[in-house]
């Protein structure tokens, strides 16, 4: 375990990392898909919460990456879009947490393109923060 004082952006990114770099290898592990969906979803989550602290707001009680990401809109507008994109990523988060859902598992195609998102919203915000 890592000792020192971080931000709470920092602990937000170092999150985000955690989740984007397991997500990544679960896919690599041709693991479940679903679960691949929702760390994407969670890594684009912490990153944009890390984000919007850093732009003087609060994480908020949300886990809405499109609504985090319209929160973002306001600060750049080049995360404007990503809202159609990632979209995707609110379903497999939901049927994890509550898997009375509809959602179906993603396809390893789906995944792949949620972690592409999520890559991109991920670059997007280190690019605005360094």
């Amino acid at each position: 375990m890592k000792t020192g004082k971080r931000s709470p952006a920092e602990l937000w990114f170092a999150k985000g990392a955690h989740h984007i770099e397991s997500a990544v290898s679960l896919y690599d592990e041709e693991g479940y898909t679903d679960i691949i969906g929702l760390l994407a979803h969670q890594a684009v989550e912490k990153y944009l919460k890390g984000y919007l602290l850093l732009k003087g707001g609060t994480p908020g009680d949300t886990y809405d990456v499109v609504t985090l990401l319209k929160e973002a809109s306001k600060h750049d507008k080049s995360f404007e879009k990503y809202l159609k994109p990632s979209q995707g990523m609110n379903c497999y988060y939901l049927d994890n947490r509550f898997p009375a859902s509809e959602y179906s598992e993603p396809t390893g195609e789906e995944a792949k393109g949620y972690l592409d998102v999520a890559w991109e919203i991920i670059n997007k915000v280190k690019e605005l923060v360094s």
